[in-house]
């Protein structure tokens, strides 16, 4: 048997590492508001940050601004209809291995007790990125939403998990999946949420959505899919489900946030991946000759 000479083991264990990592945690969006002067764009001060689009002008565009809201920069969303729908971009997460997951988490409050209901999904842009505003590119997006009721007066409020065509679906349903009863407390405080997809087996992926303070002891809802799965992910949507009405439905976003246990590989590691490869080649080629 050949003994491998010291600079092929060493690239060949160098390449080992590079495609079998240990499996932790990545972020791949990390919006926070407060860095950079245009902090609703993808600034060159913070990589994980993105670029906030508004999918429907339905009654018009609903206005964005970032202001410091409960000792924090926050993104102040104000609707001018019924859930008009924001979407960002993030890097592309593929579940491929069993346990494989993707998360989006994050801070919402509310300017006003009118009821409705907070939106949020992962979703795929199916080949065609959101670059601009209303430019129609979310009409054929996939993924699955978080839909959290936010009751008024003393209704309880439902929240649901859903498959959705389209992040400019992102304020409606199409197809409901789970529903509880259990909602947002009804107040002005600030709250967190987040919703997880997890493969947990070939054909099986489990959805998980938890929220704090709610409005009668119930903040989790989560179910098995096994029917139009859906397994790469980059983009995360948000819209506010309320009735219309002079910026009632206005509501502020903070800390949102997408992390996987996925391999994202970074464009140096290809190129390091793809310089070993050389470099093995090379080296075989002239023991050979």
């Amino acid at each position: 048997m050949r003994i491998p000479t010291p600079i092929t083991t060493i690239v060949l264990s160098s390449l080992g590492l590079l495609l079998n990592p240990l499996q932790a945690v990545t972020t791949v969006l990390n919006d926070t508001f407060d860095v950079g002067a245009g902090t609703l764009g993808n600034d060159p001060g913070d990589p994980l940050d993105t670029a906030w689009y508004r999918a429907d002008s339905t009654g018009g565009l609903p206005a964005l601004s970032v202001v410091t809201d409960s000792g924090s920069r926050a993104m102040f969303v104000e609707p001018t209809n019924t859930a008009q729908p924001l979407v960002g971009s993030f890097a592309a997460v593929t579940l491929s291995s069993i346990n494989d997951y993707i998360e989006l988490s994050g801070t919402y409050r509310t300017d006003d007790q009118i009821g409705g209901g907070m939106r949020f999904g992962l979703f795929y842009d199916s080949g065609t990125p959101t670059i601009a505003n209303n430019d129609g590119s979310a009409d054929d997006d996939i993924g699955y939403k978080a839909n959290i009721g936010t009751p008024s007066g003393s209704a309880t409020g439902t929240s649901t998990l859903t498959y959705d065509n389209g992040p400019g679906d992102v304020a409606t349903t199409d197809t409901v999946l789970y529903s509880i009863t259990g909602a947002f407390a009804e107040d002005f405080a600030v709250h967190t949420w987040r919703l997880r997809i997890t493969l947990t087996g070939a054909s099986e992926l489990t959805l998980f959505q938890e929220w704090s303070g709610s409005s009668n002891g119930t903040s989790t809802l989560s179910g098995v899919v096994t029917t139009d799965l859906i397994t790469t992910y980059n983009e995360a949507a948000f819209a506010w489900g309320a009735t219309t009405g002079s910026g009632d439905e206005a509501y502020y976003l903070d800390n949102i946030t997408v992390t996987t246990n996925t391999v994202v590989p970074e464009p140096s590691h290809v190129a390091l991946m793809l310089g070993c490869a050389g470099l093995v080649f090379v080296y075989l080629r002239k023991r050979r000759s």
